[in-house]
């Protein structure tokens, strides 16, 4: 509501770019599409996928009908995604296919005869041809396309239905739900209530413009999105502040600095340790700092010194602030 044409969201792979008022509209129809498929307020809808922007339409969108989203890692091995999905028993999962990073039909196939509580498991691979699915798998394309998506805009029966779960939603009713890394033993279930992510945003916000940031800003966030709840964090932060998010997440070092000097990015999220090695792929690939808009970096995730401080501002040349 305060800045509708500021670009909301860059896609990282596809370029692709929305502003909060599109970005708005997507997740309406998103919610639309979801509530066509019975998905309905307290059902939990599993995500394995990357930081696209469709990852993001479908996370405000079971925020808007009420259903509770759990993202899970692209790292995880099939009997760990069929453990954490039957922990939490979903309506909905939502998987990758068969990508240059890994054949995640596996995953498709395993949770389809392991986890009784399904309705739908819908496929989407970004960057795909062509979507091809295996039985009992739904493509994404056939429900989420922006043309079967503008249908459901004429049916009002749906539209008055969604209108009516959106006004009955209290900011306590549980919103995500986030699995920890599992790093010191079994993985810890974590649940969040529209409150909850309200009041995250609001402190990420202030964190951010604490740090310099403000809503000309391109943030570009390389924390996780999976297993650990800073990327996201940082998201809503962004997006609360009215600045414009780049979800490019963890790795994938020279694709970073590629959209760092694409894009713009002035402000870089991520561990300190990640931004030092990013300042070491820089020198390797001949990429100057007089080369990218980037001024400030906001770090934090791990232990970190002010030597290394110092030595992330003298390579980056960038003002370093602790996020803590």
């Amino acid at each position: 509501e305060i800045t509708p044409d500021n670009i909301a969201l860059t896609g990282a792979n596809s370029g692709t770019a929305y502003t909060y008022r599109e970005f708005d509209k997507m997740i309406t129809l998103y919610a639309l599409m979801l509530r066509k498929l019975d998905i309905k307020k307290g059902d939990v809808v599993v995500v394995q996928w990357l930081s696209t922007p469709e990852f993001f339409f479908l996370t405000y969108a079971c925020a808007t009908i009420g259903a509770i989203m759990a993202p899970l890692d692209i790292r995880l091995q099939v009997s760990e995604v069929v453990r954490d999905m039957n922990k939490v028993k979903p309506a909905a999962f939502f998987c990758m296919g068969n990508t240059p990073l890994r054949n995640f039909t596996e995953v498709s196939d395993a949770v389809l005869k392991e986890v009784p509580s399904l309705k739908h498991v819908i496929q989407h691979t970004p960057g795909a041809a062509e979507e091809k699915t295996g039985p009992g798998v739904k493509r994404f394309s056939d429900y989420f396309s922006v043309d079967n998506l503008i249908k459901l805009t004429e049916d009002s029966g749906l539209t008055a239905s969604l209108l009516k779960e959106y006004r009955s939603l209290s900011k306590r009713d549980p919103h995500i739900i986030i699995f920890t890394t599992g790093t010191t033993g079994l993985p810890t279930v974590v649940g969040y209530t529209r409150h909850d992510i309200n009041l995250w945003s609001e402190v990420m916000a202030r964190t951010l413009s604490c740090a310099g940031a403000g809503k000309e800003d391109m943030v570009q966030i390389a924390y996780g999105y999976g297993l650990f709840t800073g990327g996201l964090g940082v998201h809503y932060g962004t997006e609360k502040l009215g600045a414009t998010v780049i979800p490019i997440s963890g790795g994938n070092t020279r694709r970073q600095l590629q959209l760092m000097h694409d894009f713009g990015s002035t402000v870089l999220a991520c561990t300190p340790s990640y931004a030092l090695f990013l300042a070491e792929a820089m020198e390797e690939m001949g990429v100057r700092h007089d080369q990218l808009k980037l001024r400030v970096g906001v770090f934090g995730a791990e232990p970190w010194s002010e030597k290394m401080r110092q030595e992330i501002q003298e390579k980056l040349h960038i003002k370093a602030i602790d996020i803590y």
